[in-house]
């Protein structure tokens, strides 16, 4: 990293700001993350830290718990289930999507209550669609907030193994 902090503190407060809403913040760190570990052609000295050029940690020595930690933050912040509402998780859509990541597309991430995002579409900073999917029978809440702030709560009881399309 520049700096040389090492990677799994850098991972740990990308992880925090996502889980705080602040998705502005988590892009600033993770694009430190991401720094080039070699030069920039200038024929100078390789930076202690940041990533080769295949992604890998370069921190000495390399820590791939840096990578597994960062990889978790990217996932906090595009859906999260940390809350509870009347009883049945509640998965949070986008609670954190920075604003250089208008639109995007994202498949197969987990969230609590025995849910499989299956896919999230999300254009002009809202979810245009996502397809949760049932691992056990479950019953879960789904919020999504569009690019104006303006949240949408829907509940959903699943059986195990069915899915649904919310937009």
């Amino acid at each position: 990293m520049s700096g040389g902090e090492p990677p799994v503190p850098k991972g740990q407060k990308i992880g925090l700001w996502a889980r705080l809403g602040d998705g502005r913040a988590a892009h600033r760190l993770l694009g430190r993350y991401l720094a080039p570990a070699w030069p920039a052609g200038d024929g100078g000295t390789p930076r202690q830290g940041g990533v080769y050029q295949s992604l890998p940690c370069a921190h000495p020595p390399f820590q791939i718990d840096g990578n597994f930690g960062v990889t978790a933050a990217i996932a906090e912040m595009l859906p999260q289930s940390h809350l509870v509402r009347d009883g049945a998780p509640l998965i949070e859509l986008l609670p954190a999507l920075p604003p250089r990541w208008p639109g995007g597309r994202v498949t197969g991430l987990r969230a609590r209550g025995g849910i499989t995002v299956e896919e999230l579409v999300w254009a002009d900073g809202s979810v245009g669609a996502a397809t949760p999917a049932a691992t056990a029978d479950t019953t879960v809440g789904i919020r999504r907030r569009d690019g104006d702030g303006t949240g949408r709560l829907r509940r959903l009881t699943l059986t195990a193994g069915q899915r649904a399309t919310v937009t």
